[in-house]
């Protein structure tokens, strides 16, 4: 049995194992760090922002571009931001 990498992760399990690394980064700088949970929280943000990768940024304009010829889009953007 070869030992897994995350190279090797399919796309499949990839989002599981960003959240599990979100929840675990959080917990551990909670519990055992004595962190805030708001420092907590923003640093694992920043954490699984970086294992994504690609520009997150241009992906949010994107989809609001896409969205704005869909009426009920639309009301719940206005309502969201």
């Amino acid at each position: 049995m070869t030992p897994i990498l995350l190279a090797e992760l399919s796309p499949l399990f990839w989002p599981f194992f960003t959240l599990g690394v979100g929840i675990a980064s959080v917990l551990g700088m909670i519990i055992l760090l004595r962190m805030n949970a708001f420092l907590a929280m923003i640093i694992a943000a920043f954490i699984v922002s970086l294992m994504v990768g690609g520009n997150a940024g241009a992906r949010i304009a994107q989809s609001r571009l896409n969205s704005v010829n869909r009426p009920v889009a639309v009301v719940l953007w206005s309502v969201v931001g």
